[in-house]
């Protein structure tokens, strides 16, 4: 069965979301936070915060940057971040994945790169079921 979902464009109005997103995310890597409403404004002017929808609801967000180089490797899709809000995690992993290899296919790529930082139990334990880690990168084939 396909997962059937929405793929849109990020606006100002997603904007608490996303912020709230990094700040777990820094959290949970135990990294400071600096200036990030205005990176994150910029990505969503340049499109590269997608937001997926299931069934009208936001549930989630990825962060993904075409055309970015990153140790070994150039020109790669590369997410940033990817994010799903609590309460969808433990059964809509897999959904905001399939989003993002739809969406790397359709820009015309065959791999899609990302990394997990090992305070990230959660998104470590899945990242690893469903890619193949590189390095200290995971790497989806699609």
């Amino acid at each position: 069965m396909r997962l059937h979902y929405q793929l849109l464009d990020a606006t100002g109005q997603d904007l608490e979301m996303i912020k709230k997103a990094e700040k777990e995310m820094h959290e949970l890597e135990n990294r400071q936070i600096a200036g990030e409403e205005e990176k994150i404004l910029k990505a969503i002017e340049n499109k590269e915060i997608k937001i997926v929808a299931n069934n009208n609801e936001k549930i989630g967000f990825f962060w993904a940057q075409p055309n970015c180089s990153i140790p070994y490797f150039d020109d790669v899709f590369f997410v940033k971040l990817t994010y799903l809000k609590k309460e969808y995690r433990k059964f809509f992993y897999p959904f905001v994945l399939q989003a993002i290899k739809d969406y790397a296919k359709d820009c015309g790529y065959s791999e899609v790169f990302g990394d997990v930082f090992h305070s990230n139990e959660e998104s470590l334990k899945v990242h690893s079921k469903l890619a193949e880690p590189v390095f200290t990168v995971f790497r989806a084939r699609l």
